[in-house]
């Protein structure tokens, strides 16, 4: 279907040149830093070859002629603030995707499809809270408000996790979600504008390439191996580390050192065959989550009163993280989008032929504004 509507409903004016000009001005070199960056310490030790031929090419590209990345997309800080939000939103997101039905299983004995059924409660909000996001930037022709409130409310959202307790009735834990799940649906759809509003049209395609980057790069792993939980399935199966992300490797590491810490030694006898509580059987305890509820009282409530206790480090955890998203997006300033047709693909503007206004657009200036919300209200009267 995106295909489709790619091809049919699309209508962007051609670049000029042919393709293989285009394709030489391809940053194909530095392309190799992100597989050094992905490989380092996750299917190969940093020190190896494998990892530091791509990285030391990689570095050494970074002086092309036509780099995909170029240092003046980050030479405000505004785009610098729109990127750290980029990095930050997923990490704890993902966090959330993967511990909450965690949670479920482990303390309020749900099954793994029962915990997907309970986590609707955040994809059923968060997924309409982007489309309004985005309809709300184009409604107001303002993002920072947007932007402050979400991280505000995914602050308070991931406050409310951390008292979430192994009995805490599930229906307290849904309505408890509904902050995460408004503000990080909100978050998702407007880090958009604080990158591009600063910058020329014409470094639109740089700066969202970077974006996208910045996007996938909260999404790779790095040393930490993925628990073995059930959902967790189709990740463990892949190769990809891709798809091993940093809110996952983060919290396993924090749920192995709190288990190893929590879980009752009768507990660890029973399924582990008289294992110690360090890391590796922990690990192993994981698999066994469905297996808490043949036991018997008072085991099954320590060990569910574990696992409660051990997730709420996580949430913890991740409020803090999000804290830092939330102290990045005060360093916008009040840019305003740019709302024109003419994006100057192709060759610049004839000389004498540059409008004013997109030049004030392009440098960032905060005077176009008042100018632009004046002439709205004109026409609207009108």
């Amino acid at each position: 279907m995106s295909l489709l509507a790619l091809v049919f409903l699309l209508r962007l004016p051609t670049p000029p040149g042919t393709l293989r000009e285009k394709m030489g001005r391809m940053d194909w070199i530095t392309s190799a830093f992100i597989i050094g960056l992905t490989w380092g310490g996750v299917t190969h030790p940093w020190s190896s070859a494998q990892v530091l031929v791509p990285l030391i090419l990689g570095a050494a590209g970074f002086v092309a002629t036509d780099p995909i990345i170029t240092w003046s997309l980050l030479q405000n800080r505004t785009s610098v603030s729109g990127y750290v939000q980029t990095f930050i939103s997923p990490v704890a997101v993902v966090a959330v995707a993967y511990y909450l039905p965690v949670y479920y299983q482990a303390c309020q004995n749900a099954s793994p499809i029962g915990s997907s059924v309970d986590f609707l409660s955040v994809a059923l909000i968060m997924a309409p809270m982007v489309v309004l996001g985005g309809v709300s930037v184009a409604v107001l022709q303002r993002y920072r408000p947007q932007i402050w409130i979400s991280w505000c409310l995914f602050i308070i959202g991931m406050g409310c996790f951390t008292v979430v307790h192994a009995d805490t009735p599930k229906a307290v834990i849904i309505g408890l979600s509904a902050p995460h799940s408004v503000g990080a649906g909100i978050v998702y759809a407007t880090t958009y504008f604080p990158v591009l509003s600063p910058l020329p049209v014409t470094a639109n395609a740089h700066a969202l390439t970077f974006f996208s980057f910045c996007r996938s790069f909260a999404g790779v792993r790095h040393g930490h191996q993925l628990p073995p939980y059930p959902h967790l399935n189709v990740l463990r199966r892949s190769r990809d580390p891709l798809l091993k992300v940093w809110g996952v490797s983060i919290g396993a590491a924090i749920l192995r050192n709190e288990l190893a810490k929590r879980l009752p030694a009768e507990f660890l006898q029973q399924v582990l065959n008289n294992g110690r509580p360090d890391s590796s059987n922990v690990n192993l305890a994981f698999s066994v989550i469905p297996l808490t509820r043949k036991l018997d009282d008072p085991l099954r409530h320590e060990v569910r009163v574990a696992f409660g206790e051990a997730v709420r480090v996580i949430w913890k955890t991740m409020t803090g993280i999000v804290a830092i998203g939330l102290l990045a997006s005060l360093m916008m300033k009040d840019v305003p989008r740019y709302v024109g047709e003419n994006w100057d693909l192709g060759q610049a503007p004839e000389k004498g032929n540059k409008s004013p206004q997109l030049e004030e657009m392009k440098q960032g200036s905060t005077s176009v504004l008042p100018e632009m919300l004046h002439r709205m209200s004109e026409s609207s009267a009108l």
